[in-house]
């Protein structure tokens, strides 16, 4: 009977750690669920300010594309003023000749 009661004993001590081992193990997969989650989140935040950023970049690369093409055209009308202006001094000359 002392065995009986030791094997019972025994039966329920391994019982009780199965039951404490299968609620450990489902607390570590709802851990794991909720670490998951959170991962997740963070990802999905960092994806968002990527393309925030991405849309920011090309914003700019927009914007200096327009910019190079103003100052294209500034040095298309500096040139085009220098020449103006060469062919003014050329006229003033001209007239100095002619009034002398």
């Amino acid at each position: 009977m002392c065995v009986d009661a030791t094997q019972r004993g025994l039966a329920a001590v391994i019982q009780s750690l199965v039951r404490e081992s299968k609620n450990a193990a489902s607390l570590r997969a709802d851990a794991v669920v909720v670490q998951q989650k959170q991962v997740d989140k963070a990802v999905k935040r960092i994806q968002a300010k990527a393309h925030e950023r991405h849309q920011e970049v090309l914003r700019w690369l927009r914007e200096s594309e327009l910019l190079l093409q103003d100052v294209e055209e500034l040095g298309s009308v500096e040139d085009f003023l220098r020449r103006t202006e060469a062919k003014m001094r050329s006229l003033a000359m001209e007239l100095d000749h002619l009034h002398a």
